[in-house]
């Protein structure tokens, strides 16, 4: 806080005596400036908004083989503000794949202290993939979060085709054993 001001001392309300105050509080600063045995005062609100949560990973979908099955999407988040967030805090997540937004959210059970990270699993799956390279964007936001540009994260995931072949059926024979050999080119 710099006042544009050319007078000669100056008394803040916290007891400082220069032009400059730094201040890494929340609260109200009072500033009289004294010229020449006059003095006049002033004030300022200064509020820090230090909550923040932040997208720290997408933990699920990683690479996979092709299924009919559904995939879970998995993410964790952080408390990457510079306080603690109430127990109680709505924390709203959501994920977009392939256009489609789904949105959720969670309440957090106990405070999240500064640096804490969670993990959330959504309840809507991924549906089963064809073999591709997809990409997937999830976001967390609350309502006193102060940084906004750490809310999303994007990450890839590859779906690799499953292999297709057809062993020779039936087999009979009148040896002892048999010899069954897969397909080529697979490990």
């Amino acid at each position: 806080i710099t006042p544009d001001l050319t007078s000669n001392t100056y008394l803040w309300n916290t007891a400082a005596t220069t032009k400059t105050l730094t201040v890494n509080a929340s609260g109200t600063y009072k500033l009289t400036v004294t010229n020449k045995g006059c003095s006049a005062s002033d004030e300022v609100v200064v509020s820090f908004n230090r909550k923040d949560i932040a997208i720290a990973s997408i933990d699920s979908p990683k690479d996979f083989c092709a299924s009919t099955d559904a995939h879970d999407v998995a993410v964790s988040f952080k408390n990457s503000g510079m306080e603690n967030i109430a127990a109680g805090t709505k924390v709203t997540l959501s994920y977009t794949f392939n256009g489609n937004t789904v949105t959720e959210e969670t309440t957090l059970a106990e405070e999240m202290t500064i640096g804490k990270t969670i993990a959330y699993t959504f309840t809507q799956k991924l549906p089963a993939l064809t073999a591709g390279s997809y990409s997937i964007s999830a976001t967390a936001t609350f309502a006193s979060d102060g940084v906004a540009t750490n809310n999303t994260l994007t990450g890839n995931f590859k779906v690799n085709p499953a292999p297709t072949f057809t062993l020779t059926n039936p087999i009979t024979s009148s040896d002892a054993q048999v010899s069954i050999t897969g397909p080529a080119g697979m490990s």
